[in-house]
C-alpha cells in the first residue's frame, strides 16, 4: 500500500515537470509546417496541461496520450490556418464554370463558357492541355480516381470522356434532352452519374457507353447529383426545391428533403452519414441522413450559394456564392472561419486539394485562384 502510494506521488511529481516539455515536443513538428499564432500556442499548451492534470489524478499513464495531444495540435493548427491567394491561372475566354483537383493534387482541370476544358500544372501555373469538342458551355468536369480520365458535361446535352495523357475525346454519351448540369464518376470508376434540365438523373456504363438506370421524380430541372462514398446511393437536388435520395440498384426514391427555395448543389460527407446542400436563400444546410433532419445551418453569404464541399477530413466546409466570396466553415460549431475575397464576379466553384492544404476557386471573371 505504502509502495503504491509512493509510486503515485513520484509519478505526479514527474507529470508536473512535463507540461512545457511535452508541449514543445508535440508542437515542434507542426511549427515547421504551419505559421501558428501566439493564441493558438497558448491554447495548445492549456490543453496539454489539462490532460496532464487529469492524468496526474489517476493511476498510471495512457498509451495513446501522445496521439491524443498530437491530434489536438493538428486540429488547432488547421483551424488557425489563414488561407491567402498564392496563384492565379488565366487562359479561359469566358466564365470558368467548374474547377477540380486531380487525385494527386498536382494538376487542376477547369471548364468554361468558352466551350473549352483546360488542364493546369499547379506548380508552374501553366496550362498544359486543352480539350476541345463540346458545342456549348461546359458546365462541369471531374478527374477519375486514377487521374487518367476526365468526364465533362455540357449545355450541348452531351457527356464526354477524355484521355488525360493524349487530350483526346474517347467517348460521348448521348441521351439527355436538356442541358446537362452535373456529372461524376462512381466510386468504383465503372459508371458515370449525370443530371439535367430534362428533370432526370441517369447512370451510364462506361465500358458500353449505354444508360443503365434513370431516376425520375423531380418536377423541375435537376441542378446537381452525387454518389454516396460507397456508391450505393445517389443524392440529387433540383429547382423543385427538393433533395432526393435514390437507391442505385433499384432506381427507387428512398428519401426526400424539402426546402423553401431552389437547391443548387448537394454533397455527402466523407463518412456518408451527413449531406450538405446549398441554395438560393443564401444558406448552406447540413442534413442527418438517418433521421432526415436538418442539423446545421451555415449563415453568412449575402447572395445565392452556388455550391459547397466538405474538406477531405470532413471537419470543414468550403462554400461559394454569387456574393463573390468563398467561405470556410467549421463543421462542429457551424462557425465561419474565413472569407476569401477578391473575386470580381460570382464564384462558380471551389474545392479543397486532396491533402486539404490548399483551395482552388473558379469565377465568372475568367480567373482561377489558388489559396494556401
Amino acid at each position: 500500500m505504502r509502495h503504491n502510494r509512493y509510486n503515485k506521488e513520484r509519478k505526479n511529481k514527474q507529470l508536473e515537470k512535463k507540461p512545457q516539455t511535452i508541449y514543445l515536443v508535440c508542437l515542434k513538428p507542426f511549427m515547421v509546417a504551419y505559421p501558428i499564432e501566439i493564441n493558438t500556442q497558448k491554447a495548445i499548451q492549456l490543453i496539454v496541461e489539462n490532460w496532464l492534470h487529469i492524468l496526474s489524478t489517476n493511476w498510471g499513464w495512457i498509451q495513446e496520450f501522445n496521439q491524443i495531444i498530437a491530434k489536438y495540435v493538428e486540429m488547432l493548427c488547421y483551424l488557425a490556418k489563414i488561407f491567402r491567394k498564392i496563384k492565379t491561372f488565366e487562359g479561359h475566354f469566358g466564365m470558368v464554370t467548374c474547377v477540380q483537383f486531380s487525385p494527386d493534387g498536382r494538376t487542376i482541370v477547369s471548364s468554361s463558357s468558352d466551350k473549352k476544358i483546360l488542364i493546369w500544372d499547379v506548380k508552374s501555373g501553366l496550362c498544359v492541355k486543352k480539350l476541345e469538342g463540346h458545342l456549348n458551355v461546359v458546365s462541369e468536369v471531374q478527374f477519375s480516381s486514377d487521374g487518367q480520365t476526365i468526364v465533362s458535361c455540357s449545355l450541348d446535352t452531351t457527356i464526354r470522356l477524355w484521355d488525360v495523357k493524349s487530350a483526346i475525346e474517347i467517348q460521348k454519351l448521348e441521351g439527355h434532352s436538356g442541358f446537362v448540369t452535373s456529372t461524376q464518376f462512381s466510386p468504383d470508376g465503372r459508371t458515370i452519374l449525370s443530371c439535367s434540365f430534362d428533370q432526370t438523373v441517369r447512370i451510364w456504363d462506361i465500358q458500353s457507353g449505354k444508360e443503365i438506370n434513370r431516376f425520375q421524380g423531380h418536377s423541375s430541372r435537376v441542378t446537381g447529383a452525387q454518389f454516396s462514398p460507397n456508391g450505393h446511393i445517389v443524392a440529387s437536388c433540383s429547382d423543385d426545391k427538393t433533395i432526393r435520395l435514390w437507391d442505385v440498384l433499384s432506381g427507387k426514391e428512398i428519401q426526400k428533403f424539402e426546402q423553401d427555395t431552389y437547391v443548387t448543389a448537394v454533397q455527402f460527407s466523407p463518412d456518408g452519414f451527413v449531406m450538405l446542400s446549398s441554395s438560393w436563400d443564401r444558406f448552406v444546410r447540413l442534413w442527418d441522413l438517418k433521421s432526415g433532419m436538418e442539423i446545421q445551418r451555415l449563415v453568412g453569404h449575402s447572395s445565392v450559394v452556388t455550391g459547397a464541399r466538405f474538406s477531405p477530413d470532413g471537419y470543414s466546409i468550403v462554400s461559394y456564392s454569387w456574393d463573390k466570396t468563398v467561405r470556410l466553415w467549421d463543421v462542429g460549431s457551424g462557425r465561419e472561419m474565413q472569407t476569401l475575397g477578391g473575386h470580381l464576379d460570382c464564384v462558380t466553384g471551389a474545392q479543397f486539394s486532396p491533402d486539404g492544404c490548399t483551395i482552388v476557386s473558379s469565377c465568372g471573371d475568367k480567373i482561377i485562384r489558388l489559396w494556401g
